[in-house]
């Protein structure tokens, strides 16, 4: 019975120390040391990294706590700063596997341009034809308002002639 009994217990403690081995690496791994450097740099790319999982939120600002995107994509940034790769290296890895949609800021260079110019070019453009149009329409003196104004006041002679056409046709109504 003492046999049996000292085979469970070294059969438990292999088992255990076997559990241990293979759990301690990765374990080591995810809680790896990034130094002050590390952890600057890892802050930085996770804040620069949309996470795909439909919150539209960076890597680090993702609030769910079992994302299917945001915890590989911590996990894979530390990896990477463990391994020694710096800012440049470690987007371009992102970008090649998951494509330009993983950048939460497009970058700066050709057709993205369109999305950072674009907008101030209409603002200027719109302003300026909104100033045009209350300009012209808060000209005084302007020949197309005065004509207007001409055409519409009866000359001096036809005003009497108004007032017996009104009350020749008030008098008529009324009857």
């Amino acid at each position: 019975m003492r046999m049996f009994l000292r085979f469970n217990k070294m059969k438990m403690i292999t088992v255990a120390l076997a559990a241990f081995m293979i759990l301690a690496p990765m374990s080591a791994l995810a809680e790896a040391p990034l130094g002050p450097e590390g952890e600057v740099l890892y802050d930085r790319l996770c804040r620069e990294m949309s996470c795909l999982c439909g919150c539209n939120q960076t890597v680090k600002a993702c609030p769910h706590t079992t994302c299917d995107s945001a915890i590989p994509s911590r996990n894979k940034i530390k990896e990477l700063i463990v391994q020694g790769k710096n800012h440049d290296e470690i987007v371009s890895i992102f970008v090649k596997e998951k494509g330009q949609i993983i950048l939460s800021k497009p970058k700066e260079e050709g057709f993205n341009l369109v999305g950072y110019i674009f907008p101030s070019v209409a603002i200027i453009v719109v302003g300026g034809l909104v100033f045009k149009l209350i300009k012209g329409w808060t000209r005084s003196g302007s020949p197309a308002v005065s004509q207007t104004v001409a055409r519409q006041e009866p000359d001096a002679g036809s005003g009497g002639q108004l007032a017996e056409r009104m009350k020749k046709e008030l008098s008529e109504f009324e009857d």
